[in-house]
């Protein structure tokens, strides 16, 4: 199949590249000449990168390339892509990242991941550039940012792309409605958690490879994973409803801390089975990097619970093609390809009612146990297992 065999009429390129830049006078250069190589028809692609308000030289740097030049005031790596998006032409929106040299055959390989319709992103695979420095050596040897750990591994919680290597469906973009601003990082798994719980597949193309320039400071280091640690806590929040007993309040605080001594059970086991010292310089940066990631964690659920930050719950929406109305104060539903009609009693009618108003699942639960004077725990799993029902006969959707 030719690449322009892949153009919709909607759209005038095959794909848009997007990098987010903020003051990226030391690396942007190495990135964009590497996208410069790329074996892949220019009228078939454009490049767009994003300058999320530098102050150093990186406006002059992106001027030297025939690249289209994009400004967002507001900082933010969601609101920078986001952007990217909105001034782009492709049918196929993919990401790299500013410290980021990729392959020759990067787009190439990433684009042949869509082997299905029901494909809707594709991941390709990170390496380390060159690691030098202790820290960089570590991200490489502890395999930090390799896409296969949030694509294939079975411990993954749901399948996630990382935006320094990945490419998407224009319309699912849209359908999803683009990266959540509220992050400042891990924007990029909440994107892929909405897309892959809307029922399309994500594929892992490792043929697809981004070599990554890694931190080398200690202090960057520390709060990289610190921000990891606390929007994770935030992520969990907002898809608490998607996910099997997520730890996301102090509520379940025992089982928070007992999930931390575990891994620092483990760390200290490792250390003391090593005996290389460069393991032990590892271990070092583990328990540097776990301590981070138990420390945002506590910031972000302080946060949660205090309601300093507030995350909207990922809510349901109905499916657009059903049929239905009241019949006896009872809620009647139908769907033009079935020859079934599902009558719902009285609760069912009034949880549907509330799903109509597009109320959140906590309202929903509250409003119900008012109504019918009954626990909201009981309320909330029958509850859970009535949408899954409904998802079941394809009734509701993400």
């Amino acid at each position: 199949m030719r690449l322009t065999d892949y153009l919709s009429s909607n759209h005038s390129l095959l794909v848009s590249v997007i990098i987010p830049v903020y003051n990226g006078n030391k690396t942007l250069c190495s990135c964009l000449d590497s996208l410069m190589q790329l074996n892949f028809p220019k009228e078939d692609r454009e490049i767009i990168v994003v300058d999320n308000h530098s102050t150093d030289n990186t406006k002059e740097i992106i001027s030297q390339y025939p690249v289209k030049y994009v400004f967002e005031p507001k900082r933010g790596r969601g609101k920078a892509r986001n952007a990217g998006i909105r001034a782009s032409l492709g049918k196929y929106i993919a990401f790299t990242d500013a410290d980021c040299v990729v392959d020759k055959l990067w787009l190439k390989n990433l684009i042949k991941g869509f082997t299905s319709d029901t494909v809707a992103g594709c991941g390709g695979e990170v390496s380390s550039c060159e690691p030098k420095t202790l820290i960089e050596k570590y991200y490489h040897y502890r395999n930090i940012y390799s896409q296969k750990n949030g694509l294939i591994k079975p411990r993954a919680i749901l399948q996630r792309i990382a935006t320094y290597n990945a490419i998407y469906r224009r319309q699912v973009l849209e359908e999803v409605g683009l990266f959540d601003s509220l992050f400042i990082t891990n924007e990029d798994v909440d994107l892929s958690w909405r897309i892959f719980l809307k029922g399309y597949q994500l594929n892992y193309v490792p043929e697809a490879k981004v070599y990554h320039k890694y931190r080398d400071r200690l202090s960057d280091f520390f709060k990289q994973f610190f921000e990891y640690g606390y929007t994770r806590s935030y992520l969990l929040q907002k898809h608490k409803y998607s996910i099997k007993k997520p730890v996301v309040s102090f509520n379940d605080g025992i089982s928070f801390f007992l999930i931390q001594l575990k891994t620092i059970k483990s760390l200290f086991m490792t250390i003391f089975a090593k005996n290389n010292i460069s393991e032990k310089g590892f271990f070092i940066l583990d328990m540097v990097r776990e301590t981070a990631l138990l420390l945002g964690r506590i910031y972000g659920l302080i946060g949660l619970r205090l309601g300093i930050v507030k995350i909207p719950t990922a809510s349901f929406s109905l499916n657009n093609k059903l049929i239905w109305g009241i019949v006896n104060e009872k809620a009647v539903v139908s769907k033009p390809s079935s020859d079934f009609y599902y009558t719902l009693d009285e609760i069912g009618t009034k949880i549907w009612s509330l799903l109509l108003e597009a109320k959140k699942i906590p309202d929903i639960v509250d409003t119900i146990a008012n109504d019918f004077e009954a626990d909201k725990e009981e309320i909330k799993a029958h509850l859970m297992d009535f949408i899954d029902e409904l998802k079941k006969e394809d009734l509701l959707k993400h």
